[in-house]
């Protein structure tokens, strides 16, 4: 699945980059070469920051 259409940024790619240690939506963009460019995948991304830091919590 795509979160984000513009870059062509797959949710493996956004785990990806959350499981090396990105912790902020520049992080995952940086890590995954791209940037933002129409900003509708940003709030998705946000929530799967929120899952992952929710996860280490536990």
């Amino acid at each position: 699945m795509r979160v984000c259409l513009c870059n062509d940024l797959s949710v493996q790619a956004v785990e990806g980059a959350l499981g090396a240690g990105a912790r902020r939506v520049a992080e995952i963009f940086r890590r995954n070469a791209c940037a933002p460019v129409c900003g509708q995948c940003v709030e998705a991304i946000r929530t799967m920051l929120d899952r992952a830091r929710e996860d280490e919590e536990e």
